[in-house]
């Protein structure tokens, strides 16, 4: 995880703010044929708040009318045919699952237990993808740990079956003619995702900064809507996610003031839920799935250079881009990890206490193995 960090800072130039705070380094504010430049690019940026994945992040936003906007159908009452949402408007996502799925491995596996189809849905943010599985029109949700977590207090029937990353990075972006530091976002108006993971980083920075009086608004429904209002200038920053924001800082005039890299405890983890419906369908889904994401890792671990093709494509990014936001290190070993479940825990404990969580619930009682 730290290659990756280093990866990022070097190429999209986070934390230089030295240099550039000392008016060594400056950028004039992208001008209309810059703008039109900067929304062209954001429309290839897609979401994954998420991911998100890993989606990481995927770390995307939403890659325009792909299965990301259509509407399940209801789940199959048999459990053969399993829908998959995950947060992230692509095909399919980075990972372990992603290449599990687009190789064949997970439908191998999971076969075994009489899944007989895997449908792959992706969904613009968090929320969505918690309406889907609310509704009953996918069995098994891949997001962030924030909108999972806020899902299952707010009554949602799901079982939580992977951490798939424990290590999800958040940032606050701003123009290079904006607040410089945290403190100075104190009276500023700043973008998010709300029920996201960005959200629930945010809301520790400002707290942890003694900023009070920062406004928190949505634009739109996805950080790449944010990201557009940035640029027009209507707003001072945008919590986002290092991959959503890769392509915009090598342009420059922007850049990153804080990472959550740089506060471990506001680090979010990946998380896999499944339904209890599917549970009472499929009873030993926690073990398949388990299974073939073990198998998948192994697979894509001897096959380095396919498997960052594989990425590439996806998200039509350079495997130099890749590497550096979805490296294969990056994926948990296990399902579950002592310090994946602390992180969740962290997680669950900090939005129930900020009221942003309906209730509490316990964790352990949460987790299926």
């Amino acid at each position: 995880m730290e290659k990756k960090r280093e990866k990022v800072r070097e190429h999209a130039q986070i934390g230089r703010s030295q240099e550039t705070l000392s008016g060594k380094r400056r950028h004039r504010r992208p001008g209309a044929f810059a703008l039109l430049a900067l929304l062209s690019v954001l429309a290839l940026l897609l979401q994954a708040c998420g991911a998100a994945g890993s989606g990481r992040s995927v770390l995307a936003d939403e890659k325009p009318e792909s299965s990301a906007s259509a509407s399940p159908d209801a789940s199959d009452s048999s459990g053969q045919t399993l829908t998959f949402g995950y947060v992230g408007g692509y095909s399919l996502i980075a990972g372990a699952e992603g290449w599990g799925i687009h190789t064949g491995i997970f439908q191998e596996e999971l076969g075994k237990y009489g899944i007989t189809e895997i449908k792959p849905v992706g969904f613009k943010v968090g929320p969505d993808l918690n309406e889907a599985i609310i509704s009953g029109s996918v069995d098994i949700g891949h997001s962030g740990d924030t909108p999972a977590i806020l899902n299952r207090a707010k009554g949602a029937k799901t079982r939580l079956i992977s951490q798939p990353d424990i290590e999800m990075n958040s940032l606050i972006i701003v123009r290079d003619d904006g607040p410089q530091t945290v403190a100075e976002l104190e009276g500023k108006t700043i973008a998010i995702v709300k029920g996201s993971i960005m959200h629930r980083y945010l809301v520790g920075t400002l707290a942890a900064g003694g900023v009070k009086n920062a406004k928190q608004i949505s634009i739109g429904s996805t950080t790449t809507d944010s990201l557009a209002a940035l640029a027009k200038g209507e707003i001072d920053a945008v919590a986002a996610t290092d991959s959503l924001v890769y392509k915009l800082l090598e342009g420059g005039g922007y850049r990153v003031i804080d990472n959550a890299s740089d506060h471990p405890e506001l680090l979010a983890t990946g998380s896999v839920v499944v339904t209890e419906d599917y549970v009472n369908k499929v009873p030993d889904i926690a073990k398949a799935w388990d299974a073939a994401r073990t198998k998948a890792l192994a697979d894509l671990k001897s096959k380095p250079d396919e498997y960052y093709a594989f990425v590439s494509e996806l998200y039509g990014l350079s495997t130099e881009a890749v590497k550096t936001l979805y490296p294969i290190e990056g994926i948990a070993e296990q399902s579950f990890s002592d310090e994946g479940i602390a992180r969740v825990e962290g997680s669950k404990d900090f939005l129930v206490k900020e009221g942003l969580a309906a209730a509490d619930f316990d964790i352990n009682d949460w987790i299926l193995r």
